[in-house]
């Protein structure tokens, strides 16, 4: 299907890319974390064999799975580079490994982040790029749909609210998503040259949830943006190695919210809207509780508070140094303060969907709340 070019209003929808010409392809590095997964990172690689987009290379990290998982992903026959952690990193260092190796070539100048429980459309990536370049944005997101309906919207990227929390976007309302999610975000080298602190792009000690906003926030308070590649579409199972609602999902995602505020949030911004912040961390304490998990949640607050130490350490080199711009930052924010809607968004745009055999997986609720 050829592209629209040319602008479009906020109010029509998100911006068209204009295609790419043979001079404006720039090599992309797509990164591919394993863990206990094999046959969702398979079902992945071979979507990724119809991709259109012709200069792009796969790295496949591996993060201490079983054997069984790593006999399969060694005979994987694709071109690309398995990398073998012998421990599970998290999703934030698993990545990180995947962005070290494929930023040591001079000649990788994206570097695309995709669970391995998704598949792709075959030109998602010539329109991410096309978005990237014709915006100009060093962070896209694709349009993400539950890998079981094809019609309904996982999510558009991330938007973070006056409460300072993070949410998965789920429709268009005319603003560009704060930042990509980590289920398939596209970044620019020189981002992620920017943003690294101590060699780490997603900050390790979080190991896994919220990863994705904390570098988001950092990389708006250096001036980068993010857009919306609404034909970039991409199928998303849902959570696969970890269940969105499990005790391990609720606390790390509790825990590593506090954490970005404290290491990545200019004091400025905190007091602005501190009525909000603090409601956002109070209200879910309430809620959960209903559901049975107030304690998990209590426990991922105090070992927040715990490990304040590093954060506010880690503080020093983010925000110590000039070139933070909290303007911006408070610019980007949602001007709601938390995220209510229903939770499933149909797309009414016009779209081609590729069916794909059902591998039996059932849509799952978004990876973050809808609501406080």
């Amino acid at each position: 299907m050829p592209l629209k070019s040319g602008p479009r209003s906020n109010a029509d929808g998100p911006r068209w890319a204009t295609p790419l010409t043979d001079m404006e392809r720039p090599r992309v590095a797509i990164v591919i974390v394993n863990w206990n997964g094999w046959r969702h990172t398979m079902e992945c690689l071979e979507s990724l064999r119809g991709v259109t987009y012709p200069d792009f290379k796969i790295f496949v990290v591996d993060n201490g799975s079983s054997r069984d998982d790593v006999l399969h992903l060694r005979n994987w026959q694709s071109g690309g580079t398995l990398i073998e952690n012998d421990t599970n990193l998290g999703f934030s260092g698993g990545n990180n490994v995947g962005i070290r190796r494929a930023l040591a070539s001079p000649d990788t100048a994206y570097v695309l982040i995709l669970n391995n429980d998704t598949i792709v459309e075959p030109v998602f990536l010539s329109e991410m790029i096309a978005t990237a370049q014709g915006h100009p944005a060093d962070m896209v997101s694709p349009r993400v749909l539950v890998y079981g309906d094809r019609k309904t919207v996982d999510r558009l990227g991330i938007i973070v609210t006056r409460a300072l929390r993070g949410y998965d976007m789920k429709l268009w309302e005319g603003r560009q998503p704060f930042c990509p999610s980590g289920c398939c975000a596209l970044y620019s080298r020189r981002l992620l040259d920017d943003i690294v602190v101590k060699g780490e792009y997603f900050d390790e000690d979080f190991f896994a949830y919220a990863e994705d906003v904390d570098l988001g926030i950092r990389a708006v308070l250096r001036g980068y943006r993010a857009a919306l590649a609404p034909r970039a579409v991409v199928y998303h199972k849902g959570s696969a190695s970890t269940s969105i609602r499990s005790p391990f999902a609720l606390y790390h995602g509790h825990r590593n919210t506090l954490w970005y505020l404290a290491k990545s949030v200019p004091a400025s911004t905190l007091l602005r809207n501190l009525p909000w912040v603090v409601a956002g961390q109070l209200l879910p304490l309430v809620s959960n509780a209903i559901r049975g998990h107030f304690r998990l949640l209590v426990k991922a607050k105090m070992d927040g508070l715990r490990g304040m130490g590093r954060m506010l350490a880690k503080r020093k080199l983010i925000l110590g140094s000039g070139n933070r711009d909290a303007g911006l930052l408070e610019e980007r924010l949602d001007p709601r303060p938390f995220y209510l809607f229903p939770r499933t968004k149909r797309w009414t745009a016009t779209a081609s969907a590729r069916p794909s055999p059902s591998s039996g997986a059932h849509p799952s609720p978004p990876r973050r709340p809808e609501g406080p």
